[in-house]
């Protein structure tokens, strides 16, 4: 069996990482492995697929760093485990099957584009000189540093996780609600304020939070209706228990109705969260109240009167 057939086999019988190799680079690459078209122009139009796709990301055409960067914030069942600290009761078996996944990929991050050409030529050989003329990618990394076999870093994916998060939370510290899909925010600071009221709530916030990271019971809801700047502050407030796996998610006034569900999901996540509710006219206040005694890993704040999209 030659190297291409091994890889896409391989490749096929990925599950834990599956979206990883459905990215908008992986999905035209393992096509063209495939390469089940009779017509040449098909093939060459996949790999124009492929090629945007990867010319386009911030790895500047390598593809062994994209598909790194992938694996590396992957949101799945392991990556989950790993970031609760969980890595150790991970059972043998599906341990085995992440480091067999992971180098199923790593082969894949491991073809050139000479081989791939090659490979198409196979396919298409009155067309070998056209094929020449497709545009090459790298595929070494450059920006990690990896294994030849990415299966032989488990334990450093398993350190990656517990100490940054899993997913987009790994990637990110800050979130807000659009539709169904979290948008990340850039980190914020806040300048100093002189209203007293408001300096006051935001000294009780950050004590409640300081008692709640470090295992205490987390005082009550906090409320507010003076609060300017919500989202800055908690942004920069949060950004400060970042390494401690403490992320933010706002849900703006708009999507008020959807509050409890997001609150719900959160506390499925390995993590911990504070939840900002912008409330327009204090409709949460109620939901809050009935929500808090059911879970522990996030902190919910509501600030009424707000109904601003974040920054």
């Amino acid at each position: 069996m030659d190297k291409i057939a091994a890889a896409v086999f391989m490749a096929k019988a990925v599950s834990i990482y599956k979206k990883v190799l459905q990215s908008p680079v992986a999905r035209p690459l393992m096509e063209l492995l495939e390469c089940r078209w009779e017509n040449p122009q098909d093939a060459a139009a996949c790999y124009a697929c492929f090629y945007e796709e990867l010319a386009g990301c911030s790895y500047s055409c390598n593809l062994s760093d994209y598909l790194f960067d992938k694996v590396l914030y992957d949101d799945n069942l392991f990556t989950r485990n790993c970031a609760a600290g969980e890595y150790i009761a991970i059972p043998i078996q599906l341990k085995n099957a992440v480091e067999r996944e992971l180098n199923a990929i790593s082969v894949l991050a491991a073809l050139t584009d000479r081989e791939i050409k090659e490979h198409l030529k196979e396919h298409y050989p009155d067309y070998c000189q056209l094929i020449e003329l497709l545009p090459g990618f790298k595929s070494k990394n450059s920006r990690f540093s990896a294994s030849e076999s990415w299966g032989e870093d488990l334990v450093k994916f398993a350190e990656f996780c517990k100490s940054n998060g899993f997913g987009q939370f790994a990637r990110n510290t800050s979130f807000y609600l659009e539709g169904d899909r979290l948008v990340p925010m850039e980190e914020a600071t806040v300048e100093p304020m002189e209203d007293r009221e408001i300096i006051d709530w935001r000294i009780g916030v950050v004590d409640t939070m300081q008692s709640w990271m470090n295992g205490e019971e987390p005082g009550p809801v906090k409320m507010s209706i003076c609060e300017q700047e919500p989202v800055r502050f908690l942004r920069a407030a949060v950004y400060r228990y970042k390494n401690r796996g403490l992320r933010l998610v706002v849900v703006p006034s708009q999507q008020q109705r959807v509050f409890n569900r997001v609150l719900k999901e959160l506390s499925a996540c390995p993590m911990r969260f504070v939840a900002l509710a912008l409330d327009a006219d204090g409709k949460t206040r109620g939901e809050l109240d009935q929500y808090r005694e059911q879970k522990e890993n996030v902190m919910a704040i509501c600030v009424i009167g707000a109904e601003m999209i974040p920054e």
